[in-house]
């Protein structure tokens, strides 16, 4: 029966080393940060395990950091603040505008200028995809959008697409993000409500919730993992997306925030 149930449950990692571990004397008794209460909530923690006794834990946690890593700390900021900084999800914003009569790019940009979130986590694609008939002026107003983006602080490039290369618009603007931890799709019809970031960061790092996907009306965010898993299956980012919440729906990991 133990054995069994080490194959279903297996312990992913341990506290053991961890300088967030509380302790009474050589017995952990818990988390620094108040994760070992979210995670026997959520089952996700083991009996305590070897000696000195450190829970085990059936998935990773993100918080974990040792002595080499405080040793190396210089700011006077408390470690848990530190860490808890250093885990903070980065997101890559793709903002797909095909100049379609009625899109406001400029509505966009401001509600990503008015994110309330660390903007060095952010790196903003304006994947633009011109209609030939369209003139030079439009790439004009692009650029003067981009360039303002970046005088706030925001990292923003611009991706000029042609119109009937369409298998690359996904690439050219997606491969562009890859250091991120999470990306996300809006078009230039949609505005990115002040606080969205904020909330996927809480979801994972504080509620300790198991969430793939996370949507705001037609604004998805889905971690970059998901997608070099998922992209080649589909070729097309809004085929992929439906296929991962499809999924993600029957197991509770997809989000409205």
């Amino acid at each position: 029966m133990k054995s069994q149930q080490k194959e279903d449950n297996p312990i992913s990692m341990t506290c053991d080393g961890c300088k967030f571990a509380q302790r009474a004397g050589n017995i952990q008794v818990g988390c620094e940060a108040g994760r070992i209460k979210k995670f026997k909530k959520a089952g996700d923690v083991d009996l305590k395990f070897s000696f000195p006794t450190s829970y085990g834990l059936k998935r990773f946690c993100n918080l974990y950091r040792d002595q080499e890593w405080l040793d190396k700390q210089e700011t006077k900021d408390s470690p848990l603040h530190i860490a808890r900084k250093e885990i903070e999800p980065t997101f890559g914003i793709v903002i797909y505008d095909r100049n379609v009569t009625g899109r406001n790019l400029k509505k966009t940009a401001e509600s990503i200028k008015n994110i309330d979130y660390d903007k060095k986590k952010i790196f903003v694609v304006i994947n633009y995809i011109p209609h030939p008939d369209k003139k030079d002026s439009d790439v004009e107003k692009h650029v003067a959008i981009t360039n303002d983006l970046n005088s706030h602080g925001v990292k923003t490039a611009l991706v000029l697409n042609k119109w009937d290369e369409p298998r690359l618009v996904d690439y050219n603007a997606f491969s562009r993000c890859v250091s991120a931890s999470h990306l996300v799709k809006m078009d230039s019809l949609s505005e990115m409500p002040k606080d969205m970031l904020r909330r996927v960061d809480l979801s994972l790092n504080e509620d300790m919730e198991k969430i793939i996907v996370f949507r705001h009306k037609s604004i998805s965010c889905v971690s970059f993992p998901t997608v070099n898993d998922e992209y080649l299956n589909h070729n097309d980012f809004d085929k992929m997306i439906m296929s991962i919440e499809s999924a993600a729906k029957q197991v509770n990991m997809i989000k409205n925030v």
